[in-house]
């Protein structure tokens, strides 16, 4: 199989900006929080080697799938005309399915 794609929509991008933010300022570190950002990234592109990997989470939106990474971060997307839509991204026990509805 192709590797899929990986787009990401605006408010994914905003959350992953706010989760740089946060791990700056609570570990002081800008080498720290750049490398779990680019961590988030490598992530969401190895969605598009097993785009139906994730769990199925169609109460959050049509399509949406689920994947975590590092215990800590919440990844949705969908699969889209052989595109991977990086929908939204959440970190540190946010809630997320009450922030997507």
């Amino acid at each position: 199989m192709k590797t899929l794609p990986v787009e990401y929509r605006s408010d994914a991008l905003s959350n992953i900006n706010e989760i740089l933010k946060y791990i700056l300022e609570k570990s002081g570190d800008l080498t720290t929080a750049q490398r779990f950002i680019n961590q988030i990234f490598d992530r969401c592109e190895k969605i598009g080697t097993a785009p139906n990997a994730g769990i199925d989470r169609n109460d959050l939106g049509k399509d949406i799938q689920l994947i975590t990474f590092k215990k800590s971060t919440i990844i949705l997307y969908q699969v889209k005309n052989d595109t991977i839509i990086i929908v939204n991204v959440f970190y540190g026990g946010q809630d997320y399915a009450a922030l997507m509805r």
